[in-house]
This record gives C-alpha cells, structure tokens and sequence, in this order.
C-alpha cells in the first residue's frame, strides 16, 4: 500500500515537473521572439508557474505514510540513509583550517567543525576534509533521528577516547549508545577555548536540536506545516500580483507624463506634485515603481523561503537562498533605489540652484542651461560610485580571506590602470570640464577638430552637432581647447564697406539708429543687450571704407541678430543714398617722360 501511494505521488509530482517545465518553454519561446516584451497573458501564466513551482515543492514533500520517519524523497527513490545527499555551506578558512556549521534535520547550529586545509590542495570535485567530516557527523544525526528515540530519557553524554571527548547519544528505550562527534583540537583551536568545555557547550546544543528534530518529525507537526506552506504560497502570489499591478500603474503615470507633461494626475497624487516639475514628477513615479519593485522581490524570495524552510529536503536550499542569492539580490537592488533616489536628489538640487543663481543675476541663464548637463554627469558618477561599493560589499561578504582580496585587488587596479589610461584622463578631463564650467549642453563651441552644439556632456565623451547635422563623439582627453561662443552671453561682429565719397560719420550714426531700434523693438528688444559696443572706423584702403560694430546679444542669438541688422540696414542706406563700396580698378597709361601717349583714343579706353 505504502509503495502504491509512493508511486501516485511520484507520477503527480512528474506531472507537475512536466506542466512547469512547458510553461517555461513557453515563455522562453516569447521573450526569443517578441524581444523581451512579455504580455499581460503571459505574465499571468508566469505567475502561475511560479505557483506550480511552490506547489511542486509542497507535493512533493507530501508523504501519505506520515508516520514514518524517513522523507518522501527517500522513500520514493529508494536512497540508502548514508548516501542521502546533505549540502553543506561554503567552507570558510582562517589560518591553516578550514570550518564549517553542523546542520541537524536541515536547521543550522552553533556547532562549528574543523579541519586542517591543505596547502598542496588542489581543485577538484571530491570534497574537501571538513566537508568530508561534515557530511560523516550530519549522516550519523540523520541515522539517529530515523531510528527514533524518546524525548523524554535521551541523554547526550561526553566520553573519553584516545584523550579527546566524545559526544554519546543514548536513551532509556529506544536508543542504544551511538556516537555522535568527536571534539578535535583543530575546534577547541578555532572556539578558543578547552576541549572539555567546547564539549559541554555541543552537548547542550546537540540535547536541544535532537528534541527540535524530534518535534518537528510528528505527523502533526507536518501537516501543520505543509498547511503553512500552502498558504503561504497563496499569499505570496496574491502579494506578487498586487504589487506586480501597481509598478504598472507608476509606470503608466511616468509614459503619461513623458507623452503630455501637462496632463491632470488623479486623486492625492495631483495635490502632492501640484508644485513639481514634470521631470520631477516622472522621477518621483520611477523611484515609487522601483520600490514597489523591490517590495515585491522581497516578497517573492520571502514567500520561497517560507515554503522551503518547512520541510528538511528544502530546508538547506531555503538557508542558501538566504545566503549569497540574497546578497547579490539586496546589493542589487540597493544600488538601483539609491540610484534612483540619487536621480531624484540632484534634480531638485540643481533646481533649486538654478533659482538661487537667477535671483543673483536675472540677465543670465547659464545656471539654467547647465542643469541638463550636471544632471547627466552627477547621475552617472553616483552610479559609476555606486557600481563600485557594491562591488566591494558583495565581496567582503564572501567567504575570501582579506588579504588574498586586497591583493587581487591591487593587482588587478594596476592592471586597470594600465590598460585603461585614456579612459582615466576621460573621467579627469570631464571633471575639470564641468568644474570650470567650459561649456555646457546647448552651447556653441570650437574645440579645433569640429565645431557645432553642444547635444550631451558625459566624464568620458562629448557630442558636438555640426554642420549637415554631423555628430561628432570626441574623448574628453583629446579636447585641448575650447571656444565657446556661446557662454553667458555672445556678440555681432559686423563689418561693411562704403564708398570713400560717403561721410564715415554720418554712416556711423546711421548704424548707431539702427541698432538702437532693434534694441527697443519688442521682437528683438529681449536679444539685444548692448547696441553699441563698439563702431568705428577700422580700416581705410582702396577698396572703400570698412566700419566694424559691435553688438552685444544674449546666448545663442547672435546669428538671429546679424541677420535682422543687415537686411535693416541695407534699407537705411539705400534711403539715404549711401552705397556699398564696389572694388574699382584705375588704369593709368603713361610714356617715358610721364606724359599720357598721344597715340591713345581717349574715347577707345573708355569703352575698354
């Protein structure tokens, strides 16, 4: 009967195995062709499988002879107790050992084994000897505690063989005397304490997790919590799904308002961001959609903790998912929320400034105009930093010796250094960009190789736009100068060339009325900071009179200005009959004795 009920459970749990083995096919087969873009359907189905997945577990712990003491996963495969497979933590090494926790029944001790590591150790599959001693002492636990005994009358006693203390396990009934451990000198070494004592701190610990072992073996004891694991699968999912809606919902606010800034927000939300930006808003909804992404990882890998740590099979996957997947999971998503909040941070920082900076001189927006720019560069150096402590917290918390870490770490840092010395003098002359304010995004500049806008400024390139609409990427490290023609404010340089028959000073004047009226023009009046920097005469040849002036205008609206202040005044001389000088060349003919010849017709060159 009991063999009969085995083999319906295995063939429902390979049902199962089956079932979520397709459904990630399937979703395999989406992500491969629609590009990663998963439906609203298929994620159903996705959470589904994660459901299917818990179930499985649950199913496949779920032993109809519940009285017996051996799990459904021996029983089933038929695996002898010595060879049941039992994982064991990372090793950890100090000094010449090496050491490893004791598990008892899948929950972790304070008992600590060791072992003398090898220097001449070499890689390989088989186990390391702590691991070795691990798995014989766990495979002797997991023996006592399939054969029984009673809870009332069980002893742990210490012996003495061959002068170490020795771990006994016996009761008045059921048990007869089997060792359990052996106390080396190698564990006295690393507790730092006599062997003796060590002895009779294990006893009461082993006395404590024999019970707990025992406990947790009664048939009420495992329906109870296979009950535990199927709710809490339950209430994962339906966490997951809620939370998994409302990332939806904060990210639909984000498109909305990337597709029409302006457009009304319901309920509180509206008053509570009534006052921000639009690009605040859309960080606000990022990093609202970031932490509800994180609450539902959590959830998630809570929800798979519980349902793992309720059955002794699963119970040591349940204590590695606490270990290094949750690091890396918590690093990870502690470097994207500061990431985002860093974003938010700066935003309203440089916001802010920016007022500051306008109060102080109402005439200039450069503070304004950099914002884009340090926005950029700050939030990429917050991640490149970010990035870089998470790094090193993930591995300080590895099982590493220090100074083997510190070593590879100045190694490979010089290697970096080496290797990646232009990418260094990138970061260093983008600081220095940004520090001095060279220039900025929207800018105007000439830095020799190219010339055009300015469209982004990073720590390592700079894109230009030039002529044609050609994009240009330059290093910051080969930018060796800049002309910026376009910072705080810019000029008109204009020159004309009149007929030296023309008075200089009444086309002085007359340039001078003209760009004064553009001054006070309302459509130019707010480009037009100074009319009249400078004019004068700045050169007198054969070509005609050349008169230059200067027009100060705001950023960027030189070339606006230029234009206007041509065609006007071209209207103004034309009115007062002054021309624009025409290269002339006279020919002047004479003989040896500096006379005109006779023999030219007067009339012949002037129709030449």
């Amino acid at each position: 009967m009991f063999q009969a009920s085995s083999r319906i459970w295995m063939q429902i749990q390979r049902a199962i195995q089956r079932v979520i083995q397709r459904e990630i096919t399937v979703q395999a087969l989406q992500v491969w062709k629609y590009g990663g873009r998963i439906t609203r359907s298929s994620g159903r189905w996705g959470v589904l499988g994660i459901l299917s997945l818990m179930l499985a577990v649950t199913l496949s712990v779920w032993n109809p002879a519940i009285a017996s003491p051996r799990s459904a996963f021996d029983v089933a495969f038929n695996v002898p107790i010595l060879q049941t497979p039992i994982a064991t933590p990372l090793v950890r090494e100090i000094d010449d050992l090496e050491y490893l926790p004791i598990n008892i029944d899948g929950q972790p001790t304070s008992i600590i084994i060791t072992a003398i590591r090898t220097p001449t150790e070499t890689e390989s599959l088989d186990l390391r000897p702590v691991e070795r001693r691990a798995r014989s002492i766990e495979a002797d636990i997991e023996t006592i505690l399939d054969l029984g005994f009673d809870p009332e009358s069980l002893t742990i006693t210490i012996d003495q063989i061959a002068n170490q203390p020795v771990l006994i396990a016996a009761d008045a009934v059921e048990l007869s005397p089997r060792v359990v451990l052996t106390v080396i000198d190698t564990d006295a070494r690393l507790a730092r304490q006599p062997a003796d004592q060590l002895a009779q701190d294990w006893q009461a610990e082993l006395q404590t997790s024999f019970i707990s072992a025992h406990e947790a073996r009664k048939p009420e004891a495992r329906v109870r919590r296979r009950w535990i694991a199927i709710g809490a699968s339950l209430i994962t999912i339906a966490i997951g799904i809620g939370l998994y809606n409302l990332s939806k919902v904060f990210d639909r606010y984000e498109e909305r308002l990337k597709e029409a800034p302006a457009c009304p927000l319901p309920g509180q939300m509206e008053e509570a961001t009534l006052h921000a930006s639009p690009k605040q808003r859309q960080q606000l909804y990022r990093l609202l959609s970031n932490l509800v992404t994180i609450a539902e990882a959590v959830v998630w890998l809570g929800g798979a903790v519980t349902v793992l740590s309720q059955f002794a099979v699963t119970r040591q996957i349940a204590g590695w998912l606490l270990g290094f997947p949750l690091q890396l999971a918590l690093i990870i998503l502690g470097v994207r929320l500061v990431n985002r909040l860093a974003d938010v941070f700066i935003s309203r920082s440089l916001e802010v400034w920016a007022d500051q900076q306008a109060l102080t001189d109402s005439a200039s927006k450069r503070a304004s105009q950099r914002i884009p720019t340090l926005s950029t560069a700050l939030s990429g150096l917050v991640r490149l930093l970010t990035a870089i402590v998470g790094l090193v917290v993930f591995l300080s918390l590895q099982p590493f010796s220090p100074g083997s870490v510190l070593a590879g770490a100045g190694v490979f840092g010089a290697a970096l250094a080496v290797v990646f010395q232009n990418l260094i003098k990138d970061f260093t002359t983008g600081l220095l960009i940004l520090w001095e304010d060279q220039f900025a995004v929207g800018d105007v500049i000439d830095v020799g190789i190219t010339f055009g806008v300015v469209e982004a400024v990073g720590l390592r390139v700079t894109k230009i736009r030039g002529d044609g609409g050609r994009l240009s990427v330059i290093p910051n490290n080969q930018i060796a100068y800049v002309h910026n023609l376009t910072k705080d404010w810019s000029r008109v340089d204009f020159r004309v060339r009149i007929n030296p028959e023309h008075d200089p000073t009444e086309a002085m004047q007359l340039m001078r009325e003209v760009s004064t009226a553009m001054q006070t023009d309302p459509e130019w009046g707010d480009r037009v900071l100074n009319p009249v920097v400078l004019i004068g005469v700045e050169k007198l040849d054969d070509r005609g009179v050349e008169i230059l002036q200067w027009i100060q205008t705001i950023p960027l609206s030189q070339w606006d200005v230029a234009r206007e202040y041509r065609r006007r005044l071209k209207l103004a001389f034309e009115q007062v009959g002054i021309t624009i000088a025409i290269p002339q060349t006279q020919i002047d003919l004479r003989s040896s004795t500096n006379q005109v010849s006779p023999n030219l017709n007067p009339e012949w060159l002037k129709s030449q």
